[in-house]
Formats: C-alpha cells, sequence, structure tokens
C-alpha cells in the first residue's frame, strides 16, 4: 500500500531479533503507537458468520477464518 515507516522496521528487526520479553516490551510499544498514530490499515473491528442448516445434517463444520464449508464432509443424519 506505500506506506513505511523507519521507526516500525527497526523496532520490528529489535523484536524479532530477541526472546527476551523484557528487551522487546519497549519496540511492542513503539510499534503500537505508530501503527495507531497513522493507521496504514483499516482494521476489522467486527465480523459476523452466519450460516443456517437442517437439523439432521452432520459433519458440518463452522470455521470463521475459512470461506470452506466443507460440503464434502456433510451427510444426512439417521
Amino acid at each position: 500500500m506505500g506506506w513505511q515507516n523507519l521507526e516500525v522496521a527497526d523496532a520490528l528487526d529489535s523484536i524479532a531479533a530477541t526472546g527476551d520479553a523484557k528487551a522487546r516490551t519497549a519496540d511492542i510499544a513503539k510499534v503500537t503507537r505508530i501503527l495507531h498514530e497513522e493507521l496504514p490499515l483499516n482494521p476489522i473491528v467486527w465480523y459476523q458468520h452466519t450460516i443456517s442448516i437442517a437439523s439432521g445434517l452432520k459433519g458440518v463444520i463452522i470455521d470463521p477464518l475459512q470461506r470452506s464449508y466443507n460440503l464434502s464432509e456433510l451427510f444426512w443424519g439417521e
């Protein structure tokens, strides 16, 4: 999208370079603050995933992170 911020890039490099939570805290806060101030993304704050199924249908999988209803796994129960 063309958004660039050198402070964020440097902070992310520092975060990736260590597993020490104390050392990462300030950089994580910096990235969070900059993202909040500059809003380079449009945050998705709400999403409703709705389906309806027949009561005799079995094998229904509802996965809100996917766009597949796994139709090959459905079957009519007895």
